[in-house]
């Protein structure tokens, strides 16, 4: 009887729920757009004309439409910070009327727009269901211009991903998410907003996927079926409802398309990709070249040592401090000729100080941000009184990006951007809503600028360093950003805390951020605030090593945290992945190429490479490197095993070689020295032999392993090759290919294509997973070979020319 009563108690409550997550409390603040009272073809979309508003429909492609709304009929100047195409050449549509709908189709899509109300639903070309309005788009008064407010049906079994960088898990569904970027020190688990404000989604039902990126600097709010039950809910404090509907049905299609919109990373230089190593802060002189030479006698790569805000006179941008840095050129040639780059941290936020060179231009000059009353915003941050740049005016980044010349030419290789949000330290943590800004001479205030101050900043410090050193590759770190920040800055997920509960947080903010178009990521290493245990350090620099970027840091006052501070034994397991690092680095640089001509990310979630297997849509503890690597760290403190999901397919044990059948869930044994990794059959990874830096010594063989067992189909891989430092640089293609043919294993190395001369004399193939007894030919000629544990390896020349290999069983 009391089972009884406690379940009916128990569904009373949950329909009691329900029927609360329902209720919107500020419905009734909101103006309809009434339904459609006519259109137009404007031949590269149409224009509907409703009751209350006008709508811009866009077709930029097949699969790209864009929306926009003008409340009372009157468009805003229509640009972007984000997008960088929009004159493309015009698309093929058609557009049909009936009486109760208008129909645009393209080659992948239609859009019908229900006439009354005026709703829009996305369709594909099979007539399956896509996306559809829950209601019609509205607005009501905000303190500058409009809030807006577009709400979608949300179906049960969809999955949202994207938003940025963004805590809590993978899978964004019943979140509630700002974007207002924050200086959000020691953030928790379900803390938000953080840094960066990237308004773009990805949704996913039964294996098709489509994004949406809503472009509106404003702070905004992505409810997803946070407050309801049935729909989900984007809206912004002002601006304008303009957004981007993107179809796959793929993911990489999706993301493809995004990161045409918004621009994708240009190669970053190879050092870069290196090992980093920075604290809050490396200073005096004598201690950073310390540090440096302590690394190299322990041995561990490392390419990067960062000088936080300590090397500055009273943490003044721009400027050294002499009593701690008396001959920064000399100091800096010492750690090159070590093979070390330094990279310095730069805050925007200016001294207010006579005879400080920076502010007394500044202020001469006008440049600084001002009220609404004329006078110029003062605040407090790092050095004291400060003023901050307005960005918004391109002589104004100019004139910021020429001040790096002292600082590159005393030998620093990259500028970290840092406090960019833009952080200010009083109550509200930014600056005041009244500051005005340039804004293409629209003089628009902080609420609608706070979002890209970042991303405006690193423009400055991006462009700037392209006219100081024309012929290098930049590398810029930010912080903060909005859409578009991957075309000119890495970045890191902050100011995280040294905890086994953020080491597994910072996985599925990496994956997030790759699905939000941003694919140079990293973490703190160790976590910045606190210290971490022996076997934390450990346990973060095993899944670091294979994040696109590989940085340890930690805060003022925290006792050191270098991988050599605990001992030998630790020391050595941080020392092997890091090695590892370094060997695949012509594997890793691969997926920085492919990035920068498709905008995939380095690191992926497991749904990114198998999006129809709904195992992988909850999974946030493994990742790929690419399309061949799986990655399981160990995220739980004391764990010494944890449970695999390994896709379909056949995987190989990168530590003992065994196959193991995909599709299945396995049980895996992990000591502290042992990061799971596994290896896609049909895999070709090039590999090379490790270097303390680098570029520390000019390499004569590049290694192929060749992952092919029972190959069931063919398989490839292209090889990207520059000289890593140059813009320009003359570059080169070779492309592998991979496929059975009855007992035969045929290996294609195509022509080396392009001008780029890697001066290598050999390529060391090996092959897993061949029969016991094989015969080899290259080019039609019988070789030998020589066994190893499950694989056989031979070394051929690598003279740039196409070579067959065939590998035949005998058995």
């Amino acid at each position: 009887m009391l089972k009884k009563f406690l379940v009916i108690l128990i569904n009373l409550s949950i329909l009691s729920c329900v029927g609360c997550v329902q209720v919107d409390r500020n419905e009734e603040q909101f103006e309809e757009i009434g339904k459609v009272v006519s259109f137009q073809d404007n031949r590269r979309g149409i224009i509907l004309e409703c009751q209350n508003a006008l709508i811009n429909v866009t077709v930029i492609a097949p699969d790209l439409i864009s929306i926009r709304l003008a409340p009372h009929k009157e468009f805003a100047e229509d640009y972007s910070w984000a997008v960088v195409e929009r004159g493309r050449e015009k698309t093929g549509y058609n557009v049909f009327e009936s009486s109760s709908s208008i129909n645009l189709t393209t080659a992948e899509v239609k859009l019908t727009i229900n006439k009354d109300p005026c709703l829009f639903s996305f369709w594909d070309k099979s007539g399956r269901l896509i996306n559809k309005d829950y209601k019609p788009v509205e607005w009501s008064k905000a303190k500058e211009g409009y809030k807006v407010r577009c709400s979608k049906w949300m179906p049960l079994e969809e999955h949202y991903y994207g938003f940025g960088e963004k805590t809590g898990s993978l899978d964004k569904r019943r979140n509630n998410l700002s974007m207002w970027n924050t200086d959000a020190f020691g953030y928790g688990t379900s803390t938000d907003p953080l840094y960066k404000s990237i308004p773009f989604f990805i949704g996913l039902k039964n294996g098709k996927a489509y994004g949406i990126f809503f472009d509106n600097t404003y702070r905004t709010t992505f409810d997803m079926g946070y407050n309801w039950e049935n729909r989900y809910v984007f809206e912004s404090d002002g601006g304008e409802l303009d957004y981007y509907f993107f179809y796959g049905p793929s993911i990489k299609k999706v993301l493809e398309r995004y990161t045409d919109l918004t621009g994708r990373i240009e190669l970053p230089p190879l050092w870069s990709l290196g090992h980093q190593l920075c604290r809050y802060s490396y200073y005096p002189d004598d201690r950073v070249l310390e540090i440096a030479k302590k690394c190299r006698e322990e041995k561990i790569p490392c390419d990067v040592i960062y000088l936080d805000i300590h090397y500055q006179d009273g943490y003044k941008s721009f400027t050294w401090n002499n009593d701690r840095f008396p001959d920064p050129k000399k100091t800096l040639d010492k750690l090159e000729a070590m093979g070390f780059k330094v990279v310095a941290i730069i805050d925007s936020a200016v001294r207010v100080e006579d005879g400080y060179p920076v502010y007394d231009e500044g202020e001469e000059k006008g440049y600084f941000l001002k009220h609404e009353n004329g006078k110029v915003y003062k605040d407090k941050m790092w050095p004291g009184l400060c003023v901050w740049p307005d960005f918004t005016r391109k002589e104004v980044r100019d004139w910021w990006g020429g001040l790096y010349g002292d600082l590159l030419e005393a030998g620093v290789d990259g500028i970290w951007n840092d406090m960019n949000e833009p952080a200010v330290f009083n109550p509200s943590k930014t600056m005041d809503d009244d500051v005005i800004f340039y804004d293409h001479g629209l003089s628009t205030s902080h609420l609608k600028n706070h979002n890209i101050y970042a991303i405006t900043n690193v423009m400055a410090t991006y462009d700037g360093i392209r006219k100081l050193a024309p012929d290098k590759k930049p590398f810029v770190l930010s912080r903060a950003g909005y859409s578009g920040i991957q075309r000119y800055a890495a970045s890191w997920t902050g100011d995280n805390t040294a905890s086994w509960e953020h080491l597994e947080l910072q996985l599925p903010m990496f994956l997030n951020l790759g699905l939000s178009g941003m694919p140079f990521v990293g973490s703190d290493i160790g976590g910045f605030s606190g210290s971490p245990s022996p076997e934390l350090l450990v346990r973060w620099y095993e899944a670091s090593a294979f994040v696109p970027l590989c940085r340890e840091h930690t805060c003022l006052g925290t006792p050191d945290q270098e991988p050599w501070v605990y001992g030998e034994y630790y020391t050595s397991i941080i020392r092997k992945y890091v090695e590892m690092r370094y060997e695949l680095l012509p594997y890793i640089y691969d997926l920085f190429y492919e990035s920068s001509q498709k905008g995939y990310p380095i690191i992926r979630p497991l749904l990114f490479e198998f999006q129809t297997d709904e195992n992988t849509y909850l999974i946030e503890d493994e990742f790929m490197l690419g399309s061949h690597v799986l990655v399981a760290p160990v995220v739980e403190k004391g764990k010494t095993e944890r449970i695999i999901y390994l896709p379909e397919g056949t995987w190989w044990d990168h530590w003992n070689q065994e196959k193991i059948e995909g599709n299945s869930w396995i049980y895996y044994k992990a000591p502290l020295d042992v990061l799971p990794l596994f290896l896609r059959e049909g895999s070709i990874i090039p590999r090379q032999k490790s270097m303390l830096w680098v570029d520390q010594e000019k390499l004569n063989e590049l290694t192929l392993e060749i992952f092919a067992g029972d190959l069931s189909t063919r398989s490839s891989h292209s090889l990207y090759e520059d000289d890593g430092e140059t813009i320009n640089s003359p570059s080169s293609m070779t492309n592998f290919s991979l496929r059975k043919d009855g007992n035969k294993l045929i290996f294609n190395i195509g022509k080396r294509t392009g001008t780029y001369q890697p001066g290598r004399e050999f390529m060391l193939l090996k092959f897993y997973g061949v029969k016991p007894r094989i015969i080899v030919r290259v080019d039609g000629s019988k070789v030998s070979y020589e066994k190893g544990d499950n694989y056989i390896f031979l070394k051929i020349k690598d003279d740039g020319k196409a070579k067959e290999v065939i590998v035949s069983s005998i058995c």
